[in-house]
């Protein structure tokens, strides 16, 4: 199915010169890097070469600032405006309180977005509102003004990280994937065994007696109002999910937890990713070369991506570069004091390689060349667009045991594995016992997934008129 003129011409949009599309997401380029980024950056591409008129609105760092102009500035927005490989880009940065941050909303933060938006846009303008995020910045307040601005804008919202967990990992007790409601006291409690490494019981019982937790205990402030903060967190996400006509996801273990969230089955669309137009589709050799096998782990050097358990697990093995190597391709900030010392130790033996961050044009290549990507992630991965690109370049793949990774593991099946989450020993018996499966798999390409996206749309404008299409490749 070929995805230009011909297929996008049975969505019926009439002259979309005429239609703006907002799209908000959390960071972006050139300031940021990471998954959401090359999807939306990807997204508002394909959009703009279908002929509508996008514009990404983000926050950005003060680096923004000092290189373009200051467009807007009150008491609690400063924006600024510049372009980025042919898409118009609002920057942003916003001042919150920590009570802010959780609840994500303040009425009057409505009243400064609208006073932006007469500065930069025509009113009624924007056809499509498509939140990629629910932060402080993009929030209610941000949604809440733009469908004032534009009363007739259809709200979309893509489901990139956790959102509905207010500890931000759909992990319960850190143990298993979370399949409860979100509530007060048991995200409270939750929270506390993370941040304390409380045993769960404990936890349980530190929640329900916090209202009354006396400050000579010596807990840090945002502890003694965990609970507080918590509903601020649930309440703020039930506001915001009320503005949203329609949801899209990357996994059916995400359309369950919103369903559990109250969002209804039939307002939730999944959508798996597509991989980007410079990744193969299906057209690398199968095979590698026997040895050294090649493990390649790609992110962010954080605890959540599972980089240290990685390290701890290899570290565990001999020394033995002739046999297989691990090579790291990414970067942290400010990174965790285990991390930097398991970096340390890796960075002494010959089997091990520290790329940093590389072009997406060069690890492809590197992809193309590995026998294993390791996705060793502590939190539940919405779909993980790493796992479809390594299958693509004909690399086999081992997860952890939850949340996105497990689903896709099951869906790609032939060349998956996965260990148990978190466990360094079970992580080093699978890399010891690994045997590269030669294979080819069929992975739906970005602009497929895009076109999807697309049909969304038009479904919001007039759903009798849609005519669907057909299913592709990649489920």
């Amino acid at each position: 199915l070929q995805f230009g003129g011909e297929a996008l011409a049975k969505l019926e949009f009439g002259d979309t010169r005429k239609m703006k599309i907002v799209l908000a997401t959390f960071n972006y380029y050139p300031y940021a890097w990471g998954g959401s980024e090359v999807y939306v950056h990807g997204l508002a591409l394909f959009l703009k070469k279908q002929g509508f008129d996008v514009t990404v609105a983000a926050a950005v760092s003060e680096a923004a600032f000092q290189e373009h102009r200051v467009i807007f500035e009150d008491e609690y927005l400063k924006a600024t405006r510049y372009e980025f490989e042919g898409i118009e880009v609002i920057g942003c940065d916003n001042r919150v309180t920590t009570e802010e941050i959780y609840s994500r909303n303040n009425p009057r933060w409505k009243s400064s977005w609208t006073r932006l938006f007469d500065k930069i846009w025509q009113p009624d303008s924007i056809h499509f509102l498509h939140l990629h995020g629910n932060t402080p910045l993009i929030s209610a307040a941000f949604a809440e003004a733009v469908q004032a601005f534009s009363p007739g804008v259809k709200t979309l919202f893509s489901y990139h990280v956790p959102e509905t967990c207010p500890k931000g990992t759909l992990l319960y007790f850190n143990q298993i994937q979370c399949a409860v409601k979100p509530a007060p006291g048991v995200c409270a409690a939750c929270i506390l065994q993370d941040r304390l490494d409380l045993p769960p019981a404990v936890a349980r019982v530190a929640s329900a007696l916090m209202p009354s937790l006396p400050a000579r205990w010596g807990f840090l402030p945002s502890l003694l109002k965990t609970k507080q903060l918590t509903k601020l967190k649930i309440e703020g996400f039930l506001e915001f999910s009320h503005l949203v006509d329609h949801w899209l996801v990357f996994s059916n273990q995400i359309k369950e937890t919103l369903n559990r969230c109250g969002i209804g089955k039939e307002n939730v669309s999944v959508l798996r990713h597509g991989i980007h137009d410079d990744f193969p589709d299906g057209q690398v050799p199968a095979d590698r070369p026997a040895s050294p096998q090649t493990f390649i782990f790609l992110g962010r050097f954080t605890k959540v991506k599972g980089v240290a358990t990685l390290l701890r697990a290899w570290l565990q093995l001999p020394e033995a570069a002739s046999e297989r190597r691990l090579v790291l391709i990414g970067a942290g900030k400010d990174l965790e004091k285990e991390i930097a010392g398991l970096l340390e130790k890796a960075a002494r033996r010959s089997d091990v390689q520290n790329l940093g961050v590389l072009d997406v044009s060069v690890i492809r290549q590197r992809l193309e060349a590995a026998h294993c990507i390791v996705v060793p992630s502590e939190w539940v991965e919405i779909g993980p667009l790493v796992l479809h690109e390594a299958l693509a370049c004909g690399a086999n793949v081992l997860v952890s045991n939850v949340g996105g990774n497990k689903e896709l593991a099951e869906f790609y099946g032939e060349g998956c594995q996965t260990f148990r989450m978190g466990d360094a020993g079970d992580l080093a018996q699978k890399i010891r016992d690994f045997q590269f499966s030669p294979m080819q798999k069929k992975v739906r390409k970005q602009v497929e997934h895009y076109a999807l996206v697309l049909e969304k749309y038009q479904g919001l404008l007039a759903p009798a008129s849609v005519e669907a299409l057909p299913e592709l490749a990649g489920g």
